[in-house]
Order: structure tokens, then C-alpha cells, then sequence
């Protein structure tokens, strides 16, 4: 800027201004053929004028405490400097759930707070239990401020019924939704990049998760991002009720209980051997030496080794040749799913020989069942 002197060599204008930002600075005055002079320029803030917010928009799970923050008010005059007149802060939200502010994180509920004379700032801490994008307003005596903070959901729940059906080596049981909500049981919907959501099951058989029925095992689904909820479908090979639950990172997690029935029975077994009057392991390996016996029952059981209820079978027992092992108790039944009724292989004779007893079901889809008894 420059300026002409006057007769006593002043020089004045009105266009000798200090810029808008507080803080000092080093003005130089110079003029042809005389020397620079310096001197030191301060710049003071104007009068209060207006709130911001001085902080980046929050981000945070539905709560009913105030934990997002610290959030940062400030006091500044019309140029954006701050200034340091003891203020009251009114505070306030559009969120249709239960809204809070603290002074501290987790702190008493307040609607207002004060910035100190001589301090420029105040935090606070905000809560929201309705996921979604509510503002924020700081107000008073000066002009308003205004935020929109980010809340998302707190919790997974599994909103479709208990599912129940027969053991399965794959997922066909569903499907099975789970959704996210936020502190007020409200649908929330995914951010960007989904929720992923991890699945288990306390069984001890095998269990298994798929996207879709008869899919294949996966063991997290997502939910995508905009949407609230996403399906899945379980499948267990043990016969019960087993624990699944679903869990996110930063949400509480949810669980659900199943119920898994046997498949239809399919399986043939050996059970309860007793062999020359001493109990042994139904392992297929019987001597009976000269005129011994065996005694045993069997059981039925799905693919899986769950017992089915209410199954009624009868079974022959048939001894090949040699001739010399003769089975009694023929025909064997099984009624209700109760282990069967008790047959006898007896060998005659001193003979070193063997031969191989079957067992078959005269009804179902049985495989025969058997197996070899030796001297």
C-alpha cells in the first residue's frame, strides 16, 4: 500500500489496514531516499461472534452414555479467530432417540456447558441409542454450530425362528437371519464395506454354515453395506440341541438354539458282544474255539450315528458255510429305536474253520451287516 506525505512529511490513508487474523506481525515503511522503518503490528481478536466446531465428526456404536468425543467448541469472532469471553454453550441434537452430552466420557448427563474466561474451548462428549446421522448444535449467545455425527448399530439379533431338522453333513436348515439393530431395537443399516458377521455352534458333531441351502461351508456372512440384515442356513450331523451365535467385531454378539433331529435310520451295528462269556469290543475279530458261543444285540442309527426314534425293524441272522456255527434267536427285532433282542452264534465241532454271519433287515434300505466268527 502506499501513501503521499503531507507538508510536516506525514503520510495517512484510509487504506492502511491490518489483515483479518489475530496474531503480531513486523511492518516495514519505506519511501524513496530514506531509510526502512520497522515496527511491530498485533492484531487482537474481535468481539465473540460465533460457535464451531473445531473437532472431526464422530463416529460410534448406539449407546445410552456419552462416549463419542472429546468434541471440541470454540468461541470466535466474525473473522474465525478465537477469542476468550466466558461463554455458556447450549446443547442440543435432532436424533429421534435418547440423545446425551457429558463434560467427561461416560459422564452425567448435561444439556449445556461453559467455556472459561480467558480459554477459548470446551469438549464435550455426545451418546445416541438411534443408529444413523444426527446433528449436533452449539448455541447461545453467539451464532449457532452445527455437526452431523455418525451412529451405527450396537447389537446383532437373530430376528427368524428357531429352525429344527434332521442331521446333515450340509447347510439345509433356514434361513436363518440375522440383522443389525441399534440401542432401541431399530433395524441399522451396514457401513461402507458391510458388517461382517461371524458364525459357530457349540455341537459336538460336525456343524456347518452356507449362504444358501446345500451351499458351500462358510463361516462368516456379510451384511452389505446399506442394508440391515442378511441370511444364512446351518446344518449339524449330531442329533440335539446345539448353541449357534452370531458376533461382529464391536457389536454384542447374539445366539440361538436348534434343534437337530436323526435322519432316518440307514446303518446297521453290532453291540453289546460277549463272546465265551467275556464282554469284548464289537471289533469283527470272534474266536470261539470248540464249542463256543457268541452273544450280541444290534442297533440302528442314522449316517451319522444318531439314533433314530420310533424305529421298528426285525432282522434275520443267517450263518454260511461250514455248516458247523449255528445261530439261534432269528429272527431279531428292534422296537422304538431300543437295541434288539439278543442272538447266539454257536460253533459245533473241533474243526479250525470260520464263516461269515449277515444280518438283514427285511425292510428299509439297510446294507446287510457282516461279519466273521473263527475257531
Amino acid at each position: 500500500t502506499t501513501a503521499t506525505t503531507n507538508a510536516s512529511g506525514v503520510a495517512t490513508s484510509a487504506t492502511f489496514t491490518a489483515n483479518t487474523t489475530a496474531g503480531t506481525y513486523n511492518v516495514s515503511a519505506t519511501a524513496t531516499g530514506t531509510n526502512t522503518v520497522n515496527f511491530a503490528l498485533t492484531n487482537a481478536a474481535g468481539a465473540p461472534s460465533k460457535f464451531v466446531f473445531t473437532t472431526s465428526p464422530v463416529t460410534g456404536v448406539a449407546s445410552t452414555s456419552a462416549t463419542l468425543g472429546p468434541i471440541t467448541v470454540q468461541e470466535q469472532d466474525i473473522f474465525g479467530n478465537a477469542t476468550t469471553t466466558a461463554e455458556t454453550v447450549n446443547l442440543a441434537s435432532n436424533s429421534t432417540g435418547t440423545k446425551v452430552f457429558a463434560a467427561t466420557s461416560g459422564g452425567t448427563s448435561v444439556t449445556s456447558v461453559t467455556i472459561p474466561g480467558g480459554s477459548s474451548t470446551v469438549n464435550i462428549f455426545y451418546g445416541d441409542t438411534k443408529a444413523g446421522s444426527p446433528t449436533i448444535t452449539a448455541s447461545g449467545s453467539l451464532t449457532s454450530a452445527t455437526q452431523q455425527e455418525t451412529i451405527t448399530a450396537s447389537k446383532l439379533v437373530i430376528t427368524s425362528v428357531a429352525v429344527s431338522g434332521s442331521a446333515s453333513s450340509t447347510a439345509n436348515l433356514g434361513p436363518i437371519a440375522v440383522q443389525l439393530q441399534d440401542a432401541t431395537n431399530a433395524p441399522a443399516l451396514a457401513p461402507t464395506g458391510g458388517t461382517v458377521v461371524s458364525l459357530s455352534s457349540n455341537s459336538t458333531g460336525t456343524a456347518v454354515f452356507a449362504a444358501t441351502s446345500g451351499g458351500t461351508t462358510l463361516t462368516q456372512v456379510t451384511i452389505p453395506a446399506g442394508s440391515s440384515s442378511t441370511t444364512f442356513f446351518y446344518g449339524d450331523t449330531k442329533a440335539g440341541t446345539s448353541t449357534i451365535t452370531v458376533a461382529a467385531a464391536g457389536l454384542t454378539s447374539t445366539t440361538q438354539n436348534e434343534t437337530v433331529t436323526a435322519a432316518p435310520a440307514s446303518v446297521l451295528t453290532l453291540t453289546n458282544c460277549v463272546v465265551r462269556g467275556t464282554s469284548q469290543p464289537c471289533d469283527g475279530s470272534y474266536l470261539l474255539g470248540n464249542g463256543g458261543a457268541m452273544t450280541a444285540n444290534v442297533t440302528v442309527t442314522d449316517a451319522f450315528g444318531n439314533v433314530p426314534a420310533n424305529t421298528t425293524l426285525s432282522m434275520t441272522v443267517t450263518s454260511g458255510s461250514p455248516g458247523n456255527y449255528g445261530v439261534t434267536g432269528s429272527p431279531i427285532s428292534i422296537t422304538n429305536a431300543v437295541t434288539s433282542s439278543t442272538f447266539t452264534v454257536q460253533k459245533s465241532g473241533t474243526a479250525n474253520n470260520f464263516t461269515t454271519i449277515t444280518i438283514h433287515a427285511t425292510s428299509g434300505t439297510y446294507s446287510d451287516l457282516t461279519f466273521t466268527v473263527q475257531k
